[in-house]
């Protein structure tokens, strides 16, 4: 589709959502384009990867569909937010959307945008294009293609920068999830360091760990011994994490390592958690053999 066709589509007077994007996972075609049916009321749109749903045959988004099916609109949305994704929950009868997640989003106008790389800048090229050579066009229509493209991005870059006054994105931040057991939970004395961190809600994981309570708690790095242990779960930044490393002494002392996570008000998220490695268990801190499953 031509971009003119593309504007046209667009340009109509009310409001909608519109997908462009670059295939990550999954065969290419129609059957993997957005928006994806998860019943006879909703659809869903979504921009990011759930690195433990992507395979080579399936879109992570379809397998995200299967999970969420049969779920009221309530819970579809606990469970969407817990991934740090941009999602679209379209409502077919109704015509109404929920987005998720809207501090992953940025707005512009009013308008919200899962990407901020749309934005107009002094860019020299076009996204998609990154040689002259990777098409198969005649030279003469590719020439005269790319200078199309670059006099309407300028034209569409000047509109821009007179027309409209840029709205701060709530966050450019690229977001991930952390589960804590210890003195990072709410009310003890390190929670400072999340205090501006999203909490995605309570919740254990889903394998046993032995999480020793002396003095300080602290979890062992041996899955399949002890006790699920119970959990707080947030959604935090770069900077924010490297905090985290910081007082755990990650890599040193604590190690940092995701596993699964299931929370009470339904749904499986993949967090980072401070443990002891096993071989460092006896040295680091005192193995004293009694597990529990909250501090």
């Amino acid at each position: 589709m031509k971009w003119d066709e593309t504007y046209d589509l667009l340009n109509v007077g009310r409001p909608y959502t519109a997908h462009f994007r670059y295939a990550t996972s999954g065969l290419i075609g129609k059957k993997s384009c957005h928006p994806f049916v998860i019943d006879d009321t909703f659809s869903l749109m979504m921009n990011g990867t759930i690195e433990r749903l992507v395979s080579a045959k399936k879109v992570d988004t379809v397998a995200l569909c299967k999970i969420l099916k049969g779920m009221s609109e309530s819970k579809m949305l606990d469970v969407l937010s817990t991934y740090a994704c941009r999602f679209a929950l379209l409502n077919r009868v109704t015509g109404n959307v929920k987005i998720v997640n809207r501090d992953l989003w940025f707005v512009r106008d009013g308008v919200h945008y899962s990407k901020d790389n749309c934005f107009p800048t002094a860019r020299k090229t076009p996204y998609y294009v990154t040689s002259k050579s990777s098409y198969s066009l005649e030279q003469d229509e590719l020439d005269r293609e790319w200078d199309e493209w670059l006099a309407m991005e300028q034209e569409y870059t000047d509109d821009w920068s007179v027309n409209h006054t840029p709205v701060r994105a709530v966050s450019k931040e690229v977001c991930t999830s952390v589960a804590v057991y210890g003195t990072l939970k709410e009310g003890c004395g390190n929670h400072r360091l999340l205090s501006t961190s999203q909490c995605l809600g309570s919740g254990y994981t889903s394998d046993p760990y032995p999480l020793v309570v002396d003095n300080l708690p602290y979890m062992i790095d041996r899955k399949g011994k002890g006790k699920r242990v119970s959990v707080e779960i947030y959604r935090v930044t770069d900077d924010t994490l490297a905090r985290l490393d910081s007082l755990e002494g990650h890599p040193d002392w604590y190690q940092r390592k995701q596993i699964q996570v299931q929370l009470y008000k339904g749904g499986t998220v993949t967090a980072w958690v401070y443990m002891i490695p096993d071989s460092k268990s006896t040295t680091h801190m005192n193995d004293t053999g009694v597990y529990v499953d909250c501090y």
